[in-house]
């Protein structure tokens, strides 16, 4: 099943939860007890088609990963 995710450090839950916001759409999914990652996670088909896709066709992504 297709899905698009982004994952971040704890430190960096403000930028996620606005992620989040601007999107309108995934969930925010908690770490486990040993972990520090926070991640947002989008797998419905009609919200990747909807919304994420047509997203980055707007808003290129560059980065160097």
């Amino acid at each position: 099943m297709p899905s698009y995710r982004i994952t971040q450090h704890e430190r960096d839950l403000v930028v996620l939860t606005r992620v989040l916001q601007t999107l309108g759409c995934g969930g925010l999914v908690k770490p486990a007890a040993d972990r520090d990652r926070y991640h947002i996670s989008v797998s419905s088909s009609k919200d990747l088609i909807t919304i994420i896709i047509p997203f980055f066709k707007i808003y290129r992504f560059y980065g160097a990963k």
